[in-house]
């Protein structure tokens, strides 16, 4: 997703007019980098915050950001257009390469990726957070065992992905759907390692995808898990 800040901040500063509006392009030089941010994302333009989401990773070195930066952008974002939606994918995809995500906001945004990839009306968010997916499902790998239950990588996975992969996968669901879920799987068995498919859930998709009465179906399931 392309984005010039230059260029959106000099066409801001083309229409702001009040001084009101020239207090918003400003913080407080005495706030640390990572509180102009939070100031930005609560306050500021819309160009301001897509300049911060775009440099997330970038604010995630400090872990200050994880405390109230990432969690305040992560629970907005139902709010925001696609090309924000799309902004964040990618620079998760950049901060869960780098494993900069702490337990509980790998939790809140891996929930989201899965939302979005799911999402059958809107292919650029589609594309954006499926190309994140098998990130944030490594970083999954990272988090301590010292981390409380509900955060754990087994609660995110149970509870989370697996879930909803099983409605994806069903019979019921239309093509692309199912395909999408198969995508998924297959993320998972790089990310997490062959043996998830041991389990009792997996094999239940499996005999269900290889038992599938259309051929066509099979045979691009069978590519969509690799």
């Amino acid at each position: 997703m392309d984005f010039d800040v230059k260029d959106e901040m000099s066409n801001m500063r083309k229409k702001v007019k009040t001084s009101d509006e020239i207090n918003l392009c400003s913080t407080n030089e005495e706030y640390s980098l990572v509180q102009k941010a939070i100031h930005i994302m609560k306050k500021g333009y819309e160009v301001q915050k897509k300049s911060v989401v775009s440099h997330l990773a970038f604010y995630l070195a400090d872990p200050k950001a994880n405390d109230e930066l990432l969690p305040l952008i992560l629970h907005s974002i139902d709010a925001w257009d696609t090309q924000f939606q799309c902004l964040l994918a990618d620079s998760l995809y950049e901060a869960s390469d780098e494993c900069l995500l702490n337990p509980s906001n790998l939790h809140q945004a891996m929930k989201l990726c899965i939302e979005f990839v799911d999402n059958l009306n809107n292919d650029d968010v589609y594309y954006s957070w499926r190309k994140t997916f098998p990130k944030l499902a490594y970083q999954l790998n990272t988090i301590p065992d010292t981390t409380p239950d509900k955060f754990s990588q087994t609660t995110i996975l149970e509870t989370i992905v697996y879930s909803r992969i099983a409605e994806m996968v069903d019979r019921k669901q239309e093509k692309r759907r199912r395909l999408r879920g198969c995508e998924l799987m297959k993320d998972l068995v790089q990310t997490q390692g062959g043996h998830i498919l041991c389990s009792q859930i997996h094999i239940k998709y499996f005999l269900a995808l290889s038992q599938d009465p259309n051929f066509i179906y099979r045979a691009d399931m069978a590519a969509a898990l690799g």
